[in-house]
């Protein structure tokens, strides 16, 4: 019998580390998918994983709170000058020390009701033990004044950090489970901050420290088949019935397509160069964007304290077989960015026949080649008709067949060198004493009417020529005027700074470098007519906006047609019971890549696939009824001729030309 795991990551650092993050004692069902939809997609949609969970002790509601466990809380009382009911530790005279203040005053205050921490370096603390080590507690507390020194405070549970660390004033909010009994506000470096209304309460287990974003990880038989982030939590309500907590959780996939990119102009790159860069330029953090510095952002810019420089995502790609000249200037006709998850979709179109998916068994975005399964020498995994399940199944008769395919793309043609590629409108631009004028500039040329415009080889702008700035008395003042130009592959992002105490006048901004047009679409197209008089007329069309080369535009439609120009009879899908036989549990292991050899007497087929996808549904109980769906990929398509290897160098008679 498979075993499950399934954990979640409440200390959200990727570690599930925290002694409740393992939930698997109340899983009730698991239903989740990996890789393609379709057995020919190349670009994977993002997998979610639904798991349904036991709440009948109400541990993952939201609604619930104890009484208040901090005494004194207010600061109302105080015996001497330290906070009553509160240990205070790290006091030395003036400095570290506690102080009655009111709540808008620092250090010296003459006023009450509020408690004021200053220290110049030594860590200063108050405390209560208040707490029971496996109960989620809510904390709020107001920081009501702070001098914004270098130093921080934070709240610990004994020698754990449980907060982000403050510096600014501000009313905060937070859950945590408690490991120990110590509640403890203790200051770091210099400090001088006012504390006030500090409360903790007792709330459910999981209800508020399972919130959107949070990782989970689910492992069968050890191996990792899915990680994702929180997008959706419901809970059963009413009286009656079973008492059902139901989280829904999506693969990295997703912020793909939640995430703008303003790519930069690559040329003569491989599609995998192109597609690391989005991942290289902090586009999507993973696992969470509070693990690495954000600037002004609380918590999360103390680098080297809170935070680290940003690491790329794990990501695998095979080197791209497909080399394209320019990439980036095209992909946004507007000038401004792209769904990250298009500029991918048009890169991996370009690779023609390549996959692109999250892998939750490695934790990586990964990206095929064409040659992939082509080159894929694994030994299939059997499945006969006495393992899979009719209902689950899909076969297809006489399906695939493309007879004629039209390719469109968008030729480029490189301009002068030191071109004007923008110029200001609505000359002159003021800007006031000590302001900032920010503008995005849209490279264009307009000599060439039907012309999209990028960029390579920019200049930085020169002063007198690329722009002439004057001030009040009209005397030059371009010295007067900083100038930060940010180059994309299709705009530019400029940032002007008047740095001096009087109004300027811009009467000449421009930026110049060498044009890059792209022109309307240009398409090409192949047939067959052979296979459309054995069958019937069937197009297909096809953009792929990032070549530029007539050739291999050419090459790419031909490939197409050749490929498919032959009906073919198949399983699309093919579904079992995986806990039915140990062959068949030995199968949940398998994953995108995998190749499995389908036979069925009833139809005398016989073919191996290529696993491109799955589909995983688990009841657990009983038998843990584990149902498995594999979205299959033919695998004799994939003969095409390569040089020099036994079995795929015998051109046209086990092989046919490849692209």
């Amino acid at each position: 019998m498979a075993i499950y795991e399934f954990k979640v990551d409440t200390l959200r650092t990727g570690t599930y580390a925290a002694s409740i993050d393992d939930l698997s004692s109340r899983v009730l069902s698991l239903d989740w998918n990996d890789g393609m939809a379709d057995s020919y997609d190349q670009f994977a949609p993002p997998a979610r994983l639904k798991v349904n969970l036991e709440n009948i002790d109400g541990v993952f509601n939201s609604d619930t709170l104890g009484a208040e466990l901090v005494a004194n809380g207010n600061f109302a009382t105080w015996s001497g000058d330290d906070p009553s009911s509160w240990t205070v530790t790290g006091e030395v005279a003036s400095d570290p020390y506690v102080n009655e203040v009111a709540a808008d005053q620092l250090a010296g205050g003459a006023g009450t009701g509020a408690c004021n921490l200053y220290s110049t370096s030594a860590a200063l603390s108050i405390a209560q033990t208040i707490l029971t080590a496996g109960t989620t507690y809510r904390v709020s507390l107001d920081i009501s004044a702070s001098s914004e020194a270098t130093g921080y405070i934070g709240v610990y549970n004994g020698t754990t950090l449980i907060s982000p660390r403050y510096h600014l004033t501000g009313s905060y909010v937070f859950y945590f489970n408690a490991t120990g009994t110590s509640f403890k506000i203790e200051t770091t470096g210099a400090v001088d901050m006012t504390i006030d209304n500090v409360s903790v309460k007792a709330t459910s287990k999981y209800g508020f420290l399972l919130t959107r974003g949070m990782l989970c990880q689910l492992t069968v038989n050890v191996g990792v088949k899915f990680i994702g982030r929180l997008s959706r939590k419901d809970i059963l309500p009413g009286s009656y019935g079973r008492r059902i907590a139901v989280l829904e959780f999506t693969d990295p996939m997703l912020e793909l397509l939640d995430t703008e990119y303003q790519p930069p102009l690559q040329t003569n790159v491989t599609v995998d160069v192109a597609m690391a860069k989005i991942f290289d330029d902090a586009i999507a953090p993973f696992p969470y964007s509070a693990a690495y510095w954000m600037l002004g952002t609380q918590g999360a810019s103390e680098l080297g304290l809170t935070t680290t420089i940003y690491a790329p995502p794990a990501y695998s790609f095979e080197t791209g077989v497909t080399t394209l000249n320019y990439v980036g200037d095209n992909q946004h006709e507007g000038g401004g960015g792209i769904q990250a998850q298009t500029f991918l979709r048009n890169m991996v179109d370009a690779e023609v026949d390549g996959r692109f998916y999250y892998n939750g068994h490695t934790g990586a975005f990964t990206f095929h080649n064409r040659h992939h399964d082509t080159l894929n020498a694994l030994t299939s995994e059997p499945i006969t008709d006495a393992d899979f399940e009719a209902d689950m199944s899909s076969f297809l008769d006489s399906a695939d067949l493309i007879n004629l395919a039209t390719l469109s793309y968008r030729p480029r043609k490189v301009g002068t060198a030191g071109s004007v590629i923008w110029n200001a409108d609505n000359l002159p631009i003021t800007i006031r004493p000590l302001d900032t004028f920010k503008t995005t500039a849209r490279y264009r040329d307009a000599t060439l009417k039907n012309a999209r415009i990028g960029a390579m080889d920019t200049i930085v702008p020169v002063p007198g020529t690329d722009f002439v700035v004057t001030d009040e008395s009209g005397a030059s003042a371009n010295s007067s005027l900083g100038v930060h130009v940010t180059f994309n592959a299709n705009s530019a992002a400029i940032v002007l700074i008047n740095t001096v105490n009087e109004e300027l006048t811009i009467n000449t901004l421009q930026l110049r470098g060498t044009p890059l047009q792209t022109f309307d679409n240009r398409s090409v197209e192949a047939r067959n007519d052979n296979s459309e008089r054995a069958s019937k007329y069937l197009p297909a069309t096809y953009s792929i906006p990032a070549l530029d080369d007539d050739d291999f535009a050419q090459q790419a439609v031909t490939y197409r047609v050749r490929k498919f120009s032959t009906p073919n009879t198949r399983f699309q899908s093919v579904g079992f019971i995986a806990n039915n036989s140990s062959t068949r549990a030995g199968l949940i292991e398998f994953g995108v890549g995998d190749i499995v050899n389908v036979t069925d007497s009833w139809t005398g087929h016989n073919s191996d696939y290529f696993i491109v996808g799955s589909r995983h549904s688990v009841v657990m109980g009983g038998e843990h009824t584990h149902s498995v769906t594999f979205i299959l990929k033919p695998r004799s398509p994939e003969n095409f001729w390569v040089l020099g290897v036994a079995g795929y160098s015998e051109l046209n008679t086990t092989t046919r030309l490849a692209l």
